[in-house]
């Protein structure tokens, strides 16, 4: 067959065909081509009528002819895609439909397909890369029929509900019968609500019965992709995610969270999260006594709206300091004006805080109600204002209204006659005693109205041996030894430390019963502590009153006095850092031993 001249029809058709249109003799040498077969491989006309099929066809054996062209000879018609070489080399993919023609020539019509076939290969892909994802993922995939009701469910569907995985079909009827009670309603409703074409699509979490009739939660989520020509759905496919582990999870969080809240309205101090607008986003039920409000009313209003009272710019301007800073702020007294109008006063701490899920800055604040602890302080500034007064009464008026009384007795010694004698030596003893709970009164006044000073740096040695020779000097008929010299150290106390080693000498003294007591006082030290020991020949102390010899109250042996002068000493001691106790000494008596604390080098 010749190829048609110029201007026949035929010849017209060839050249202006929308197909490639190769024209090839019996041994696949190209002898015509169009525009467009040139134009599809990228060769002029002159350069293919040079060239044969084995050219351009892949996969050509070296020296023979294509699979392809050998089938057009040997059936007189071939259709099929195959891969033709473009001039700049690479593949094309075509569609080739050739038949033989007369004269022993074969005319080829070509259709470029490669797009298409790009299209396939990506879908293929995509589609392993679904079916990778779903096995991945175990995602149970379905496929409903809703002309049939046939739901075809893949096998991971089937393994998700405990059914056997060859059982890989089943009916809408069956899937609904397996809904939870609880969730049915909530589910169908959703469902009809996409087949009616309301939703984009339908997704539901809910409860579904296994095989062993227990309980899994899944989450399922499902498109209508086919609908007739009424707009009724006719097909719809989904997937079922096992999220069992996820809602044990979030259940366990929302306990802790139940808990968690509990705890804090537990909690009688205020608690609260503020954001930059000073809007609640977390407040317990003491908050919301505070302003007379639920817990719920509370939250997302802030303190511009709920506070009547008072100025809320106060509170805010703290807010923004930390929010600003980063920085703990602690506002020791602040006060606020309760729903009731009540004045309350409260240490409150503000810290930075980070709101959950965001970035957003916050305050995290902690306020304790401290109006009934500044009443208290205030009641006992004023105990200890009329405390002082009493103490200086007691130091001056009545102390010296005493010390006049004995020294009139012992004025009156060479006036009284032998039969008047003992009463006056009970005037002077009671007045000599009643110096002594002045003295002791006074002591305890000093220890409380100083119970908040602070401790200084005293020099034990003039300390001890001062009330060594006032002991002395007090008592005729007692013997007071200090077999060593006392060393120089110094301990962390007060001015009142005197009074530590002068009620531990009187105890020694009063409370001993040898006709001339003998009082042992040693003094030493170790890399942190002075030990001072006074030691008795007296009665000492029974082991069942050890543990109790220096409380408030409590008397030696035969003891007319106050029993606070033991008392005294282990309060002052312990202030001081110091541990103050009682053992047996031999072959008698008692003796207490006091340890302080050696002042620091740099308080030296």
């Amino acid at each position: 067959m010749t190829t048609p001249p110029e201007g026949d029809p035929y010849r017209t058709y060839f050249e202006r065909s929308p197909l490639g249109v190769f024209v090839a003799d019996e041994n696949g040498d190209y002898v015509d081509v169009n525009e467009m077969g040139c134009e599809l491989v990228g060769y002029s006309r002159a350069e293919l009528l040079e060239r044969s099929v084995s050219d351009l066809v892949e996969d050509t054996p070296a020296g023979g002819l294509p699979p392809a062209f050998q089938d057009l000879k040997a059936a007189g018609r071939y259709e099929s895609e195959l891969k033709l070489h473009h001039a700049d080399g690479h593949l094309i993919d075509v569609r080739v439909d050739a038949v033989a023609i007369d004269g022993g020539q074969y005319v080829a019509y070509v259709r470029d397909v490669t797009e298409r076939k790009e299209r396939e290969r990506h879908i293929i892909e995509l589609k392993e890369r679904f079916e990778l994802a779903v096995e991945g993922a175990k995602l149970g995939v379905w496929d409903w029929s809703l002309e049939t009701g046939i739901v075809e469910v893949n096998e991971s569907w089937a393994e998700m509900l405990g059914d056997s995985p060859t059982d890989v079909r089943t009916d809408h009827g069956e899937w609904e019968s397996r809904l939870h009670p609880e969730d049915e309603k909530r589910v169908l409703e959703a469902l009809q609500a996409h087949l009616a074409g309301e939703t984009e699509y339908y997704e539901a979490e809910y409860r579904i019965r296994t095989a062993d009739e227990s309980w899994k939660w899944i989450r399922d989520l499902g498109q209508v992709i086919e609908r007739d020509e009424d707009g009724e759905a006719r097909r719809a496919v989904g997937i079922h995610q096992d999220i069992e582990e996820r809602r044990q999870a979030e259940a366990a969080l929302e306990n802790a969270r139940d808990r968690l809240r509990q705890i804090i309205d537990l909690v009688p101090d205020l608690i609260f999260v503020k954001n930059r607008a000073a809007e609640y986003q977390l407040a317990n039920e003491a908050v919301a006594d505070a302003f007379g409000l639920s817990v719920e009313e509370i939250l997302g209003r802030s303190d511009f709206e709920l506070l009547d009272k008072q100025d809320p710019d106060t509170f805010h301007t703290d807010d923004m300091d930390v929010i600003e800073s980063g920085e703990r702020k602690v506002i020791e007294e602040e006060t606020f004006v309760t729903a009731d109008g009540e004045k309350r006063i409260y240490n409150t701490v503000k810290m930075p805080y980070k709101l959950v899920g965001t970035d957003e800055l916050a305050v995290l604040g902690y306020a304790r109600d401290i109006t009934g602890l500044k009443e208290y302080e205030r009641t006992l500034e004023a105990q200890r204002d009329n405390l002082e007064v009493l103490n200086q009464t007691v130091r001056h008026d009545i102390r010296n209204d005493l010390q006049l009384v004995v020294a009139y007795a012992d004025l009156l010694e060479d006036y009284v006659e032998a039969a008047g004698q003992s009463h006056l030596d009970q005037v002077r003893n009671a007045a000599r005693n009643a110096v002594h709970i002045t003295e002791t009164a006074r002591t305890v006044a000093d220890v409380v109205l100083r119970a908040d000073e602070d401790l200084q740096t005293v020099d034990l040695r003039p300390v001890l041996e001062g009330e060594v020779e006032a002991a002395r000097s007090n008592h005729d008929r007692v013997v007071v030894t200090v077999p060593d010299p006392i060393p120089a150290v110094r301990v962390r106390a007060d001015d009142l430390l005197d009074s530590v080693f002068r009620n531990l000498l009187q105890n020694a003294v009063v409370h001993n019963d040898s006709p001339v007591p003998a009082v042992t006082v040693t003094a030493s030290k170790t890399d942190t502590q002075a030990v001072i020991t006074i030691a008795d020949d007296g009665p000492g102390v029974p082991d069942e009153e050890k543990a109790t010899i220096f409380e408030e109250g409590v008397h030696g042996l035969e003891s007319t006095g106050t029993g606070l002068g033991l008392y005294i000493v282990e309060t002052l001691v312990d202030r001081y850092g110091g541990r103050v106790t009682v053992g047996d000494n031999e072959p008698r008596g008692a003796v207490f031993t006091v340890r302080l604390p050696l002042a620091e080098p740099e308080e030296e």
